[in-house]
């Protein structure tokens, strides 16, 4: 009867070990989506296509169902490999020094894949921690420039600067996805002079919207495309 519980409480332990094990690698995977988008935005995954700027850089949303779950997978998948594998390794030198003879290899994998998995994860979790707060303060930076110098002092050289016509709506609307709304951003007028200054963490563009030497607008996108190659100007992706 002792024998039929413990074996029963071992397949129970086990079966709650790899539930835990699988919940661990999701989180993680979670924390990796989110940091590529704070750093990197959705484009990469989700498309250009899938993106819709209301008006600022930091007031956007997307969909896009199959992509973010492939990347989701793509994400969990590679996780899940660099845990199993050092499990493994693990595993082969306890087997090789002869540690733990009384654990079976499968309970030896399963507890070094739920250590290796949590510290991975908490790993994954200060990052992202500390990359949003980055971002958001770099957000929060860019947001306090009220004038063109202090612009140029924070962000330095403009990658763009020039005078837009109508022509140039095409290739604005594509630059960061505004194309999904149907409309350019905000402060698009020809005529208005426009300097797109680059961030390289968070890889964002900013946009400022100027006239007669004025600021009047201002705001931005991910890194969607390279910038019109004009003479005068340079691309933060060479």
């Amino acid at each position: 009867m002792n024998r039929i519980i413990k074996k029963s409480l071992r397949i129970f332990l086990r079966i709650l070990g790899a539930w835990a094990l699988l919940g661990i690698l999701a989180a993680t995977s979670s924390f990796l989506y989110e940091i590529q988008k704070e750093l990197y935005g959705v484009t990469s995954f989700v498309g250009a296509h899938y993106i819709i700027y209301v008006g600022e850089l930091w007031d956007f949303f997307y969909t896009n169902p199959k992509a973010m779950i492939g990347r989701s997978l793509l994400n969990t998948i590679a996780i899940t490999m660099i845990v199993f594998l050092l499990s493994a390794l693990t595993v082969w030198g306890m087997q090789k020094k002869a540690l733990f003879p009384k654990i079976g290899k499968f309970d030896k994998f399963l507890i070094a894949a739920l250590f290796f998995s949590l510290i991975i994860c908490g790993l994954g979790k200060w990052t992202f921690s500390a990359t949003e707060k980055y971002c958001s303060k770099q957000y929060d930076m860019v947001k306090a420039c009220q004038t063109l110098a202090e612009h140029k002092k924070l962000l330095g050289p403009p990658l763009f600067d020039e005078i837009v016509q109508e022509t140039d709506s095409e290739w604005l609307k594509t630059l960061g996805g505004f194309e999904c709304a149907e409309c350019l951003p905000t402060g698009f007028v020809p005529g208005r002079r426009l300097l797109i200054f680059g961030i390289k963490h968070p890889r964002v563009y900013v946009l400022l919207w100027l006239e007669n030497d004025k600021m009047l607008q201002r705001n931005g996108c991910y890194q969607a495309v390279r910038l019109p190659q004009r003479q005068g100007t340079t691309n933060v992706h060479q």
